[in-house]
């Protein structure tokens, strides 16, 4: 059996592949006179400051953060985002332009490529920012140039955003929907590894998550149609504003806050966003506790039940073990109805008339969030099948030649030496025996799924409007919860409101 075991175990590459990120400043490149004060970064003071929303001082935090080079455009966002919703328009739109042009090269070399390497973790590798993100950048930047009185470079974003939507789109989901090419040699590995593990692959693929179909490709978002659809009424463009909401109202039917036109009357119109848009977790599974149908009869035992049901091979020889282990898989995976949301309605009214209005709801981020992990999944498996087979097979293969190594030198010092010598013997083998388990578990502990995600997108956002004679006007934003109590009030400044035209304001409670 031993030579058997070695036989096979050294058919496979041994090689540990290591991979280092240089690291780089948040802050490198900006005009930080424009930004928040750069401030130590505290995980918990981050959390009290966040939750009394104060974002600048988040935003001042995560630029004192040194990150991996792979990481920019995740933190970029983040940084973006909170500086958004701090009032630092043009901080937000710095970092939102870079930012923009970063994701559109990372994004053009992930649809150009052809053959993955299931070999790389997909947290190594560079994260080009999800379909929602790529289309979200542009339309807070819209929101942040509007907002600092540039509607010019506003409109500009508005265009950027449907020329995303007709060619970035299409594209996607062209590569989203096809199967993934791993390269050849890694599916051989793999499977030689599958053989000698005893693995039922096409069982093991039943715990895999289904292929996503076309509808789980996001396409559009009604925050960008609705966003574009007051921009163009601002400029005079009626007739593409009404293509806009067109659109809208086949995405979202329930939908009714269409911007009217009024000589006598001017309109000014809302847009909020509330809740934090949920993350996704890590989904595992265990061979061979979560896969027991899957097992082919094998020359080993198992031992422990469900996920920590773990491997037990032969003896190599004279009582020399490799260490009993499991193998892990690991897929992002997300569930939108376990998501906390503290804001349910959102209630405007307008001081001086006492007129109350209710926001319709006009996009859950988190419906963007569910298709990309729709999207991914089942590849994000398949490829930690690939890896984490391979990988284990590795750590054996070291592990078996360390074991037997340390046992052979030893090999008369164990049979006929002196105390002393047996006790060192003992120790030497021991710690052999530690640094083995150690990286045959280390195997696991490298195998995680991707995770990353901008992590301060609201989660979703309402809208509606007033039509108004023309006048000064007040307005106080109410979020409520379920039971109808104030999370948060918010109190617009005065409007100056005028026939024929429409005023946007934008207000949140995301913290």
């Amino acid at each position: 059996m031993k030579k058997k075991f070695l036989f096979i175990v050294l058919s496979i590459s041994a090689a540990v592949v290591l991979f280092s990120c240089k690291t780089v400043s948040s802050a490198d490149g900006l005009e930080l006179s424009a930004h928040p004060k750069v401030v130590n970064y505290n995980e918990k003071k981050f959390n009290s400051e966040f939750n009394k929303g104060n974002f600048s001082k988040c935003a001042g935090m995560l630029l004192s953060q040194s990150i991996g080079e792979n990481s920019i455009i995740k933190q970029n966002l983040d940084i973006a985002l909170l500086e958004h919703f701090a009032g630092y328009y043009k901080a937000s739109s710095e970092i939102m332009n870079k930012t923009d042009r970063l994701m559109d090269e990372a994004v053009t070399k992930s649809i150009t490529k052809s053959v993955a390497s299931a070999t790389l973790n997909e947290n190594a590798s560079e994260y080009a920012g999800t379909p929602y993100e790529y289309i979200f950048i542009n339309v807070f930047n819209a929101l942040n140039y509007y907002n600092d009185g540039n509607m010019e470079d506003a409109l500009v974003e508005i265009r950027k955003i449907n020329n995303k939507q007709k060619e970035y789109s299409a594209k996607y989901g062209e590569v989203a929907l096809k199967k993934e090419s791993i390269d050849s040699k890694e599916i051989t590995d793999a499977d030689i590894a599958a053989s000698f593990f005893g693995v039922n692959v096409a069982a093991l693929k039943l715990k895999s998550p289904s292929a996503p179909t076309e509808n789980d490709v996001f396409k559009d978002s009604e925050t960008a149609r609705y966003l574009s659809m007051i921009f163009m009424k601002m400029s005079g463009d009626e007739g593409n504003a009404r293509v806009d909401y067109d659109i809208l109202k086949k995405m979202n039917p329930a939908f009714n806050a269409y911007v009217s036109s009024d000589d006598k009357k001017g309109n000014v119109s809302f847009l909020t966003f509330s809740n934090l848009i949920g993350k996704r977790y890590e989904q595992n599974i265990y061979f061979p506790g979560d896969v027991l149908s899957g097992i082919f009869t094998v020359n080993y035992s198992i031992v422990g039940y469900g996920e920590n049901a773990m491997i037990m091979l032969p003896l190599l020889s004279d009582n020399i073990q490799i260490p009993a282990f499991r193998i892990k898989f690991a897929y992002p995976a997300f569930d939108k109805t376990c998501i906390e949301k503290k804001v349910n309605t959102v209630r405007v009214s307008c001081d001086e008339t006492g007129e109350i209005l209710y926001l319709e709801k006009l996009e859950d981020f988190n419906d963007a969030v569910a298709k990309d992990v729709k999207v991914k999944g089942s590849k994000a498996f398949a490829r930690s099948v690939v890896r984490s087979l391979t990988k284990k097979m590795a750590a054996i293969t070291a592990g078996t030649a360390t074991l037997t190594t340390a046992a052979e030198a030893f090999d008369g010092v164990r049979k006929n030496g002196s105390f002393g010598e047996q006790m060192l013997y003992r120790l030497a083998y021991a710690s052999a025996y530690a640094s083995v388990v150690a990286a045959i578990e280390a195997v696991d502990v490298s195998e995680t799924a991707d995770l990353r995600q901008c992590n301060y997108l609201p989660g979703e956002s309402n809208a509606g409007s007033f039509n108004l004679a023309p006048g000064v006007y007040s307005f106080t934003v109410d979020y409520l919860d379920v039971n109808n109590r104030i999370i948060k009030e918010d109190k617009i400044k005065p409007l100056e409101v005028r026939a024929g035209q429409t005023v946007l304001v934008e207000s949140e409670c995301v913290n």
